[in-house]
């Protein structure tokens, strides 16, 4: 893992670590955007943009002053197609691209978020409510090989592949590659074991991480340092071992000091300094 690790020149500025723009969050889920966002920067992403709709942006100013944010156009709290517009300069300067914590599966959102994915030709980070939208949608799924890393839970990926969630769970070692082999892209499918599935059909069991991160809240701040790995410089392989292997290590450090069963994901995110550390220390 320290290997896998981006490395970071002392002489590097904020442009030198990338640039995730991440397009998540609608009215009562911003704190899916914020999580994320969090994970990013503490992952070592030089900087960060985040989408939301226009209702939600002051409490992620509130939240993230280190972030920039983009209103983007909305109806009832969620992003409309019209929102991708509003992106415009954000898609050219971005490093990757990271979408879905807390978007909503509302159809209008749906829309917007294969449109994203089409505007932009760089890599992708997609989750939660986008995966549900790339479900629908073979054709946006056709352009990604290559440059996306997907992190389904066991239920979105069974939007994607077709499968029944027990089918996904009791197979996961093998579905995962499965589809990566057949997509071209990466997949993190979430569980215990965490399976990484890549286009080439290997396959790796994360093994780290505990009952603790069986919270609301855990994927978004996977998203989120993935995406981070990605903007410092980190191949998408890379990114999607050591991702979930920091992201469970937090988890498990946590649980040295204290039970598992009061872990929150903003707890995981505060501890990435000390997992990160970890990983860099190891000879």
């Amino acid at each position: 893992m320290r290997r896998r690790l981006p490395p970071r020149p002392p002489a590097g500025h904020k442009g030198t670590f990338g640039h995730v723009l991440l397009v998540a969050g609608s009215v009562g889920m911003v704190g899916a955007a914020i999580l994320a966002g969090r994970a990013s920067l503490r992952s070592g992403a030089g900087l960060l943009t985040v989408g939301i709709p226009a209702s939600q942006a002051a409490t992620v100013h509130a939240a993230l002053p280190e972030a920039l944010v983009v209103s983007l156009a909305e109806e009832r709290g969620h992003i409309t197609p019209a929102g991708v517009e509003n992106l415009g300069a954000a898609l050219g300067r971005a490093t990757v691209l990271a979408m879905g914590p807390g978007l909503s599966r509302d159809e209008e959102t749906s829309a917007a978020v294969l449109a994203a994915l089409r505007a932009f030709g760089g890599p992708v980070v997609v989750d939660a409510d986008a995966i549900y939208a790339l479900s629908r949608s073979p054709e946006t799924l056709g352009t990604l090989a290559g440059r996306a890393i997907l992190t389904p839970h066991p239920g979105e990926f069974a939007f994607l592949s077709g499968m029944s969630v027990a089918d996904v769970d009791r197979d996961r070692v093998a579905v995962a590659p499965d589809f990566a082999r057949r997509s071209g892209v990466i997949v993190i499918l979430k569980g215990r074991p965490t399976a990484i599935g890549l286009p080439d059909g290997r396959t790796y069991l994360n093994p780290t991480g505990n009952a603790g991160l069986a919270k609301g809240g855990s994927g978004d701040v996977l998203t989120g340092i993935v995406a981070g790995l990605v903007a410092a410089g980190a191949s998408l392989e890379d990114a999607a071992l050591v991702g979930p292997y920091v992201h469970g290590l937090a988890a498990d450090l946590f649980a040295i000091a204290g039970s598992e069963r009061s872990l929150l994901p903003s707890d995981v995110v505060d501890l990435l300094p000390q997992a990160l550390r970890e990983v860099e220390r190891c000879e």
